[in-house]
């Protein structure tokens, strides 16, 4: 499933850079949910814990977003449209799966260490979208399309309340394993 996700990415990459419409400001690996595409195939193949229950916060409260307020230029039946709608909802999918085959059971330190690597993102990407003009992780502007950014006021103080919104989702995504973990 991974793997499947991941050739949608490469796919989209290729048909980009073939038709000359690749944009470095748009069409890189680095808005969180294709890290995640990127990332995903290693972490099962390895069944790496670590990255798992990372993996399980960033997707579930993430990329889930991303199904419900999408952010899409290209309408049905772009392939761009697919890729969008495939990538979002494989990671989701992918990332119950590995949780519920595997058997791996979502501590405190993964939400803890979920939280740190957001940071460690979100602090890597903004020098990067300041030098060649980007928004990935939308540290910069809004995304164009209506979400639940808009309800967290202006740049930059949606970057500050959405790190609360990050924690409560969080939160909630602990719930099912609070009784497993007593």
């Amino acid at each position: 499933m991974s793997l499947i996700v991941l050739a949608f990415m490469v796919i989209g990459s290729i048909i980009k850079l073939t038709t000359g419409t690749f944009d470095h400001k748009d069409d890189l690996p680095l808005y969180l949910c294709r890290i995640i595409a990127w990332m995903m195939p290693f972490v099962i193949w390895y069944q790496n814990r670590f990255w798992l229950g990372i993996l399980y916060f960033w997707t579930l409260a993430g990329t889930l977003q991303g199904l419900i307020t999408p952010d899409l230029k290209e309408g049905f039946p772009d392939y761009f449209y697919f890729r969008y709608w495939f990538l979002h909802a494989g990671l989701v999918v992918t990332i119950i799966y590995a949780i519920v085959v595997f058997k791996v059971q979502i501590h405190w330190k993964d939400f803890l260490r979920a939280i740190g690597f957001a940071q460690v993102y979100f602090i890597l990407i903004h020098p990067v979208n300041y030098l060649i003009g980007s928004n990935y992780g939308f540290t910069m502007r809004k995304p164009e399309g209506a979400s639940i950014v808009d309800f967290m006021g202006p740049w930059p103080w949606y970057i500050l309340s959405g790190q609360g919104v990050m924690i409560v989702l969080f939160l909630l995504l602990m719930i099912p394993w609070r009784r497993k973990n007593k």
